[in-house]
């Protein structure tokens, strides 16, 4: 994980914060780096709830002191994040998503549609490692690695990208 490329625009939203009714944060990444990005500079407002798209982002909100994280209990996504009750009427809100640089339109223009205003606070980029995948091709020839567990697409095609037409034949 790298800085957002745009990193600049996150301290003049930071400061804008008390404007904001709602507060999501789409990953445990987001949640602790946006966390991190907000008391460098200011305390949490008060009356600004928070939102996670999972409990896996829920528990990294909970870890920095949040409490009532409106989450879904289920599936860990946007879709169902965008189905609880505390998302349903927006008219005239402001929404501020915290998140990777890049990704998904799909919860904005949902938000969006239901009335929100909604702005981007991207605090993080993901890059693909700058790593030799000669080590890893050879402990896996030897049987050495059994499975593998990638999180998401983006993560997919980088690990397809890092191990080349050899690594990817060892997936078969």
């Amino acid at each position: 994980m790298l800085p957002p490329e745009n990193a600049a625009a996150v301290p003049s939203l930071v400061a804008r914060l008390d404007g904001f009714q709602l507060a999501i944060f789409v990953s445990p990444t987001a949640a602790m780096r946006g966390h991190a990005m907000v008391v460098a500079s200011r305390n949490w407002p008060k009356g600004l709830r928070v939102a996670a798209v999972g409990i896996g982002t829920a528990s990294a909100l909970e870890e920095r002191g949040f409490h009532a994280v409106i989450a879904p209990s289920g599936e860990a996504d946007s879709e169902a994040l965008a189905e609880l009750p505390e998302l349903q009427d927006l008219q005239g809100r402001s929404v501020v998503i915290f998140r990777g640089q890049g990704g998904r339109e799909w919860l904005r223009t949902t938000l969006a549609a239901r009335g929100a205003r909604v702005e981007y606070a991207e605090c993080y980029r993901r890059a693909r490692p700058d790593a030799d995948a000669g080590g890893l091709l050879a402990r896996w020839q030897s049987g050495g690695i059994e499975a593998v567990s990638i999180t998401s697409a983006e993560g997919l095609a980088n690990f397809f990208e890092m191990l080349g037409p050899t690594g990817r034949g060892y997936l078969r």
